[in-house]
């Protein structure tokens, strides 16, 4: 104990200034220290700091590599539930399958649909709402054309329809060139 304290003493006392002065002891260790320090400098100047990019692209690679993992171990974990799906897929696909039209039932429907009305269908769909918004409005703007040309029908007024003022002004007047050879009211006959 009674040396330790002395040594403690001795370095308390030791000269920054002089360090020739110190004991052997003391010198050695702080060269030693020095080494050590600039060892240490010298590799995380040299090898770390030139290292530091290639360690950070192998962690985010390492990373990605375990996130695959996991993936793949889930996906791998449920693989026989994804072949019974894919199983139960086909099945159900090849029953629909067998409820197409074969080749030569085709052309029929084809002309069973073209045949076919839909009532309301503006109602339903948005194409057949389109074309209707479209097919009135050229409609009414060829009724007020025909109006200029046939005046006392009243055709830009109700657009060609067959209202009461309409049937009046076709007894009145008789029928003119533009109207349906098959119109027909109980007033008049167009023939």
């Amino acid at each position: 104990m009674k040396k330790l304290k002395e040594l403690l003493d001795q370095l308390r006392n030791l000269d920054p200034n002089d360090p020739g002065r110190w004991p052997l002891g003391v010198r050695v260790g702080t060269v030693v220290l020095l080494f050590v320090i600039a060892a240490a400098a010298g590799y995380w100047y040299f090898v770390w700091k030139a290292k530091r990019p290639e360690l950070l692209e192998a962690r985010a690679k390492e990373t990605e590599l375990w996130n695959t993992l996991e993936s793949k171990a889930r996906k791998a974990a449920n693989l026989q539930a994804y072949k019974d799906q894919l199983a139960e897929m086909e099945k159900s696909f090849g029953a629909m399958l067998r409820q197409l039209p074969n080749k030569t039932e085709v052309p029929n429907l084809l002309v069973d649909i073209s045949q076919t009305a839909l009532v309301k269908g503006d109602a339903l769909c948005l194409s057949i709402a389109a074309a209707s918004v479209l097919a009135k409005t050229a409609r009414d703007r060829l009724m007020y054309e025909l109006d200029a040309n046939y005046r006392g029908y009243g055709l830009g007024k109700h657009k060609g329809y067959g209202t009461l003022a309409h049937r009046l002004a076709m007894q009145r007047l008789g029928v003119s060139p533009v109207h349906r050879r098959s119109f027909r009211t109980k007033e008049v006959r167009v023939t």
